[in-house]
Order: C-alpha cells, then sequence, then structure tokens
C-alpha cells in the first residue's frame, strides 16, 4: 500500500499530464510548419491539449466526491453496451480505425469538451470504447454476463452422507449437515401433517393448476409421508432447493462484481476469462493443495477418533441410540471439510469458460491455460454443425479395436447414429432442430473432459447399459438372433430406434454423468446379437441457458458428443478402446490450471477499460457532485476521498 497521501498522487498526476499536453502541442506546430495539418487542425488540437490539463484536474476533483467510484462503475457497463450494440458507436469507430488523422482531430475536439460537463464524459468513454475494440475487438465481450457463473452446484445433483461405518478413504467430499433451517423446510415440505402440506392438500382439491404442477415439480407427492422421519432422500431434496438458492445469491453477486470491475471486463475481454471463473479454478487448485497439509490430515485423526468412538457404542435392541446420531453428525461435519475431485471441477469451469465463450459468439484472443485445456479436453474443437460433421468424426474417431469382434463404425452407421443423437436433442436447439455448434470431448480423461466412457458402459445407473445387459440377461447370456435381440431389447425398457439390415439395433436413452461440465447425459448407439454394444454419449451445454431470457445472451446452441466406445456383454476384455486417431503429447494441466488462475489483463487493456468507466461517469457527475456538493472537504478527506 502506497503511503502518498491524496494531494501527493495529484500533484505528480497534474505534473505528468501537463508534461504530455505540453509535447503534443509541440508535435501539432511541428506538424503545421511542416505542412502535414493545416492551420484551424493545428489550433484545434493544442486547444484539446491545453483543455486536458483542467479536464484531468475535473476528473480527479470529482473523484473525491462520496460514491463516485460506485456510479463510475455502474455507468461503465451502460456506456460498453451502447457502444457494442448501437449502429451508430459500432460506425464511428469503424471509422475512426480507418483515418487516423480524422481520429486525431476528433480527439482534440473531445479533449476541448471534456472540460463540459456530459460531452466530456460521453467523448471518453466514446474514446476508450475504441482503443477497447482495437486491442481486444469489437466481439470480445459476448458471453461475460454468463461467464461469472459458477459451473459446479454443491449438492444438486445429490448429497453425499457418511457415518461411522463409511470407511476413511471414502470421507472426502461428504456435503455438509443439515441446518436447523433446512430441518424446517423438510419437514413443512415432507410431513403430511405439515401447515404447508395440509395448504397443498386444499388447493389441490379446489384444482389449483399452479399448485398442482409446482407440488408435482417438486415431487412432493412421492416423499410426503404419514408420522414423518427424515431420510436421506429428503434431506437430498432439501439441500437442492437451498443449494440452488445459495447458487443464485452467488451468482448475483459475482455477475455485479464482473461486469462493473474494470480489471474483470479487461481480463474477459482480453482472455476470455471471467475474474469469478479464475477465482473459482484457484480455489479448487488451492483445496487440493491443502488436502497435503498438516489441517486436511488433522481432520482424518478426528474422523478415525469419532469412528472409534462410534464403534464403541453400545446399541439398544439392535438400534442405533441417540448417541450413534450425535457422533455421525460429528462425522458428517469434519468430513465435509475434505475436498474432493478438485482438478476435475477446475478443468470443469475452464470448460464452461470456454463453452459460453463459443455460444455467446465472441470472438477474441484466449487464455494460454484455456487454450491447453482445450487442446487436452477435445477431440474435435468447436465447428459450424453441418449435416454430416457428426457422422465424419464417428467413423474417424471410432476408439474401439478387438481381434475377436467386429467394432468398425461404418458411414451408414454413422449417419444413423448422427440422425438419432439430433432428433432426441431437437427440442433443445430451438426452431431449427439443429445445434449451432458442435464439439468432441475425450471419451476417457478423468483430469479434464470426464470418463464418458464408466458413465456410458455403468450398470449400477439406469441407463442403456443396465437395460442391454438386462436383455441378455434374459436371453440365457449367450449370442442371439436379430428379432430375438430387438423384443428382448424393448422389454427391458430401450428406446429402439432403428433395426438395421446388417444386423444391429440402435437406440437412444440416458444416464447419469460423473463429469462435472456434464448433470444427465444422451446415450446413443447400437447393439448386435453377439453381444457387442458401441455408445455415444451426447450432452447439450444449456444447465443456465434454460434460464427465460439467458438464451439471448448465448444464441449458438452447443452440442458436445464423444467418440465411439465399444464393449461385449457376454464376453469381457476382448475388447480396447484406448486406440488415439491422432497422436497429440500429453499436457500438464495442473499447469494449465495454474495459469488460469495467474492470469492478469495487459497494462493497455486494462487502461481501457478505466477509461470507459472513467468517462461515463463524467457524462452524470455532475447532478451528483451537486447533490453532494455540501459535502465538507474535511469530510471527504476522513472518508478517504472516494
Amino acid at each position: 500500500m502506497s503511503n502518498k497521501s491524496w494531494y501527493d498522487t495529484a500533484q505528480e498526476g497534474l505534473a505528468a499530464t501537463g508534461e504530455a499536453a505540453v509535447d503534443r502541442m509541440w508535435e501539432s506546430q511541428r506538424q503545421r510548419e511542416a505542412g502535414e495539418i493545416s492551420m484551424f487542425e493545428s489550433v484545434l488540437r493544442q486547444s484539446g491539449d491545453a483543455a486536458s490539463v483542467p479536464s484531468w484536474m475535473l476528473n480527479e476533483v470529482l473523484s473525491t466526491v462520496p460514491g463516485y467510484e460506485y456510479a463510475q462503475e455502474k455507468l461503465g457497463q451502460g456506456a460498453k453496451y451502447l457502444m457494442d450494440n448501437s449502429y451508430m458507436g459500432q460506425a464511428a469507430s469503424s471509422a475512426l480505425e480507418k483515418n487516423p488523422r480524422l481520429a486525431r482531430n476528433m480527439e482534440a475536439v473531445g479533449q476541448a469538451a471534456e472540460f463540459v460537463p456530459v460531452v466530456g464524459g460521453r467523448i471518453k468513454s466514446n474514446k476508450a470504447n475504441v482503443d477497447l475494440n482495437k486491442l481486444t475487438g469489437a466481439d470480445s465481450g459476448k458471453g461475460m454476463f454468463l461467464a461469472s457463473l459458477n459451473n459446479y452446484i454443491d449438492d444438486f445433483y445429490g448429497r453425499k452422507e457418511v457415518t461411522g461405518t463409511t470407511t476413511t478413504d471414502k470421507m472426502a467430499g461428504a456435503s455438509p449437515p443439515i441446518t436447523l433451517f433446512e430441518n424446517i423446510i423438510e419437514k413443512q415440505l415432507y410431513d403430511a401433517d405439515s401447515a404447508t402440506n395440509k395448504a397443498i392438500d386444499t388447493t389441490t382439491q379446489l384444482k389449483v393448476p399452479f399448485v398442482e404442477k409446482v407440488a408435482k415439480k417438486a415431487a412432493i407427492p412421492a416423499l410426503k409421508t404419514d408420522n414423518f422421519t427424515s431420510t436421506s432422500q429428503t434431506r437430498a431434496a432439501v439441500r437442492k432447493i437451498t443449494s440452488m438458492t445459495k447458487f443464485g445469491g452467488a451468482a448475483l453477486k459475482n455477475t455485479l462484481k464482473d461486469l462493473f470491475d474494470p480489471s474483470s471486463r479487461a481480463l474477459f475481454r482480453e482472455q476470455g476469462l471471467s475474474n469469478t471463473g479464475k477465482e473459482i479454478i484457484a480455489s479448487h487448485i488451492a483445496a487440493k493443495k491443502l488436502k497435503e497439509s498438516p489441517e486436511s490430515l488433522k481432520i482424518l485423526e478426528d474422523i478415525t477418533a469419532l469412528k472409534k468412538k462410534y464403534k464403541s457404542l453400545p446399541k439398544k435392541g439392535g438400534k442405533l441410540t441417540e448417541e450413534h446420531i450425535k457422533v455421525n453428525a460429528e462425522i458428517q461435519q469434519a468430513a465435509s471439510k475434505l475436498s474432493s475431485r478438485e482438478m476435475p471441477k477446475a478443468v470443469g469451469e475452464a470448460i464452461y469458460q470456454l463453452h459460453i465463450g463459443q455460444q455467446a459468439g465472441r470472438q477474441g484472443g484466449l487464455n494460454a491455460g484455456l487454450e491447453g485445456i482445450a487442446k487436452e479436453s477435445f477431440v474435435e474443437s468447436y465447428n459450424k454443425y453441418d449435416s454430416g460433421s457428426l457422422s465424419s468424426w464417428f467413423v474417424r474417431h471410432n476408439k474401439a479395436e478387438s481381434a475377436d469382434f467386429d467394432v468398425s463404425v461404418s458411414k451408414k452407421d454413422a449417419d444413423i447414429l448422427e440422425e438419432t443423437i439430433i432428433n432426441a436433442n431437437g427440442d433443445s436447439f430451438g426452431g431449427s432442430g439443429v445445434p449451432a455448434l458442435v464439439v468432441m470431448k475425450e471419451a476417457a480423461n478423468p483430469k479434464t473432459s470426464g470418463n464418458h466412457q464408466f458413465d456410458l458402459f455403468n450398470q449400477n445407473k439406469d441407463g442403456p447399459a443396465r437395460k442391454i445387459n438386462k436383455a441378455f440377461n434374459s436371453l440365457g447370456n449367450k449370442p442371439t438372433t436379430l428379432p430375438q435381440l430387438a423384443k428382448a431389447l424393448e422389454d427391458a425398457g430401450l428406446k429402439i430406434t432403428n433395426v438395421s439390415d446388417d444386423g444391429k439395433v440402435f437406440f437412444n436413452g440416458s444416464t447419469t454423468g460423473s463429469a462435472i461440465v456434464e448433470g444427465g447425459i444422451n446415450v446413443s448407439g447400437f447393439v448386435k446379437p453377439d453381444g457387442t454394444a458401441t455408445f455415444i454419449m451426447a450432452d447439450v451445454h444449456d444447465f443456465f441457458e434454460k434460464v427465460p431470457g439467458v438464451n439471448k445472451l448465448t444464441p449458438n446452441t452447443l452440442l458436445a458428443v464423444s467418440p465411439p466406445v465399444s464393449k461385449n456383454f457376454l464376453v469381457d476384455k476382448k475388447i480396447t478402446n484406448k486406440k488415439k486417431a491422432e497422436d497429440k503429447p500429453p499436457r500438464d494441466v495442473q499447469a494449465e490450471l495454474e495459469t488460469i488462475a495467474n492470469a492478469k489483463p495487459s497494462p493497455a487493456v486494462l487502461d481501457a477499460a478505466r477509461r470507459q468507466q472513467s468517462g461515463m461517469l463524467n457524462t452524470a457527475a455532475q447532478p451528483l457532485a451537486t447533490s453532494l456538493g455540501n459535502t465538507s472537504s474535511e469530510e471527504r478527506m476522513l472518508t478517504g476521498g472516494r
């Protein structure tokens, strides 16, 4: 922190401003004498340079008014929007960029006008925006609004509970215990005798559509019971509600902070990275380092002691006592301090930053760490969707190899798979029925893109893999005929989309994804009578975009897919999915994330962002200054002058 007073800083700034003004005035004189500019232009420029000194003084004086910087932040975003979206603003910027002489003359007019309230601020803001566009591109700010959101919501997709019987190695990532407030909500929602449910029952009997819809959406009827007792299901349902509420509050705060902070806006425009996104990634890195710290080891020691205490407690009639429940709560609290999946969460946020920029139509520079994560995570980068583009990817990037089974994906197969995927997700693509953009993620890269192969093959979830396994079980776990296979798959609950004449049953379904970026995922593929099945993951990136009005900020719908991966449900370990379509050196994911966490905007871009806001404030500062004009200089100094 500097020890200089406001007066000392102002004195130095005034001297520097005056010196620069004199230099520019002499340069205008030289250009006139050399015949490079006219007499009128020389006088205009020298007048503007001379006016820059009192203009600077006015800005400094206004900066001592309480609330100046706050108002500056609020107005700066408005200026940016007008310049980025108004036809006149864009046209003016383009004209000035193409005619440096005109730009210099207009600058002089602006300098002279800056001492005039309102006019000066507008000119100053416009000039700054021209500079920003020149440095970062006119479309570099698209996506800034949504980039301030956290891609990961704690406990949204489920709540992890641990007890005295949970092994220590599975304690990390436990959810915090249910709070007293959440207990109240839980009882009101799921106790059949609660005042809330009695009111719902009454209005339901009256056939109030809105209430019926809300009750169904919240799954209240499904979990509502007489003689209510808290369960893991009801606790998870309540935590999902409170997590979303907490997320909404944090999202609003972070969005306002990023939009009204010149440093944050400069960072996004230059590198496609929000300051909130950067901080989220930095926090995950810090959490990973904390796992190896003495503090983390102490938590594990405490948990071990609590587990011993739990096991030593006697049960009454074979049931847990109040003391057991108390110790379990203490274990839950301690375990909630142990983070998990830090790197996948950090990478998930990085991919979210990339996705949002693409969906918003952002054009501009990219942080080197984000570029590295994209190269490690994607088999095919963002592409405009055209019919057949996915099909060609499926053929080219088929990951399966086997000496015993045919795991090839023909052009015909790939075309059917593409059609199946597009049709299954068509409602998410708007009127066109197709995505604007597509990207292909690695099928199995837990550090970056997620282990989609595991999700596709996972039979513990109620997805296509489980239903295919059920079908072959019903057929005696042996090769069968195509008609028998199709019927068994349908009986198992699998949605059949096509039965080809070359012996394949095509399907579509869904399952829960383990990757941070995706929640639920779409699963498409085909099954053959010999037990071989091919799977493809597909996911529309539309979690936040489902919010009304948000889709206008992200006009480009985005579909992510995986390469095909195969498995035989009758014979294990005869198929590998490790073949790489192209060689690419592995990247140091930790280093890429560190690059993101340490990102800063360049001085030039940061200066332009600051000037943009300062100019906009000058436009509206006069009424503010008048309303606060009775504030004494002593009071301003006591409050720090800002």
